[in-house]
């Protein structure tokens, strides 16, 4: 993995933080990547890739657990989401 990569996949998630459908889940999406987005490994950001290209419901649902974690492979950034919303809650 080159650097360029990694600048390139974070760019496309930043687009795709920034346009979700639902007012709601693009607020916490967009907590969660100012937080995270510059720390989170090469592996983190290609299941947060596969993540945002689920239905926004399915998605938001998810991270406030009406509904369960799909993918297991998620899981980690579903918690990591969490934390990020709970920590802005907090402050």
């Amino acid at each position: 993995m080159r650097d360029n990569d990694l600048m390139i996949l974070r760019k496309k998630i930043t687009y795709h933080v920034s346009r979700r459908a639902n007012l709601e889940l693009e607020t916490l999406l967009r907590h969660f990547w100012d937080q995270y987005g510059q720390i989170l490994s090469f592996d983190q950001l290609r299941k947060l890739e596969k993540l945002l290209e689920i239905d926004d419901l399915d998605l938001l649902e998810m991270i406030v657990g009406l509904r369960p974690v799909s993918v297991e492979e998620w899981q980690e950034i579903i918690v990591l989401i969490r934390r990020a919303w709970n920590s802005r809650k907090l402050s």
